[in-house]
């Protein structure tokens, strides 16, 4: 090798080393965030220094990952990568199913569906809801499961035929929690069944097409189901917002939903937030964990051009909220589970003077039970979406 050769060989790799130490030190010192808006996930933390990490490998394999999510630009090469992948057309990318009305979540494959295991989990979460159903009723509350068919649930025939759309896992899993739910005497509201009791165009307007979970038109149904629950079974004298008795606004801002974040908003939709507002207003206060906040129920950005995503509704996943309409003369309700309960707020505390929400998946202070012994609401209504049927995590146990 000549000596021009060996400087220049030795420049590059000069360049190099100072390329991947300016990466480095770019992504130690400048990339901050925690929390991946587009993939909709938390970023690996920085693991703890331990020596008996250290010594195993645990602690490297930590730092490797979190090199990998906090590297600086990969946002941007994530993004290009998603874009050629679009462009080559492939159907599923970064775990969505691209298809020609709907972007939809990637399910792995399944074999047939473990029945033995969904007895048993099925079993433990009917023994929990009885023991939350008992401790309602011990003091004249009453009790009611309600299960929403999440995204995947309601289009499973927009899957190709190739790909898995979880029908038979679905099926079984759903069969056999009611059944248990019956045979244990636990109120349980199907909202799938009550759904396809709709013709086709006006069941396709209860979910969404590029998020997982349902509409507020999907909402408002599941809240007449719940009311006709207390107003039919259990001889309530509620009244009830009727067709007429509101208004359905589109919200202009974009929206940006769980599947088309993953895809870096790159597959376009023009599909609308809406809100519902009674005509008759009534006035209210919000208590967020137990402290007073702006009485809204829809959060939205002044810029009528700003992206808006599912947390418009409620304000997103709140530990625990409280609207208090301060009628005194009508009931409480207790509604927890998931974000899945957030739409059905915006329209249920309409009937009711008190409606208290918690999502156990961000508190943990106190059990279902110790709530509903705090609160002590005439109504306790559990919303869980089919994919958490059996999911005994974050139910507040």
């Amino acid at each position: 090798m000549t000596f021009e050769n060996k400087i220049i060989s030795r420049l590059i790799g000069f360049a190099f080393f100072f390329i991947l130490c300016a990466l480095c030190a770019s992504t130690l010192l400048l990339e901050t965030n925690e929390y991946s808006f587009y993939e909709n996930r938390n970023l690996t933390p920085m693991p703890e220094y331990e020596i008996d990490k250290v010594m195993s490998g645990e602690y490297f394999t930590g730092v490797e990952k979190y090199l990998s999510d906090h590297s600086a630009g990969r946002k941007a090469l994530v993004k290009i990568n998603t874009a050629l992948e679009l462009a080559a057309g492939k159907v599923v990318v970064n775990e969505v199913v691209l298809t020609d009305d709907a972007l939809l979540p990637y399910n792995d494959f399944e074999a047939s569906p473990n029945s033995e295991d969904i007895k048993t989990l099925a079993a433990v979460e009917a023994t929990n809801l009885v023991r939350h159903k008992e401790t309602a009723q011990s003091y004249g509350g009453r009790f009611c499961y309600v299960a929403i068919p999440c995204q995947y649930v309601c289009l499973s025939d927009k899957y190709p035929w190739y790909l898995e759309n979880r029908e038979a896992y679905t099926e079984e899993s759903s069969r056999t929690f009611f059944e248990t739910l019956e045979s244990v005497d636990v109120d349980y509201i199907d909202m799938l069944s009550v759904y396809n009791g709709f013709s086709d165009e006006k069941k396709a307007q209860f979910t969404s097409k590029i998020d997982n979970h349902f509409s507020i038109l999907g909402a408002y149904e599941t809240y007449l189901c719940m009311i006709d629950k207390i107003n039919g079974d259990w001889n309530g004298s509620l009244d009830v917002l009727r067709e007429g008795d509101f208004d359905v606004v589109e919200i202009p801002n974009p929206y940006i939903g769980s599947r088309n974040r993953k895809l870096f908003d790159l597959r376009t939709s023009g599909e609308k937030l809406l809100a519902i507002y009674p005509k008759n207003e009534i006035p209210f206060r919000r208590y967020n964990s137990d402290v007073e906040g702006a009485p809204i129920l829809y959060s939205l950005p002044d810029d009528p051009f700003s992206q808006i995503t599912y947390t418009m509704y409620m304000n997103g996943d709140m530990p625990r909220t409280t609207i208090d309409t301060e009628r005194p003369e009508l009931p409480s309700i207790l509604i927890y589970g998931d974000s899945f309960t957030n739409a059905v707020e915006c329209v249920a505390w309409y009937s009711f003077d008190r409606m208290y929400s918690v999502d156990f998946r961000h508190y943990d202070e106190k059990t279902v039970d110790e709530i509903i012994l705090e609160y002590k609401p005439d109504y306790v209504f559990c919303l869980r979406d089919y994919e958490a049927l059996l999911n005994l995590s974050a139910n507040g146990q």
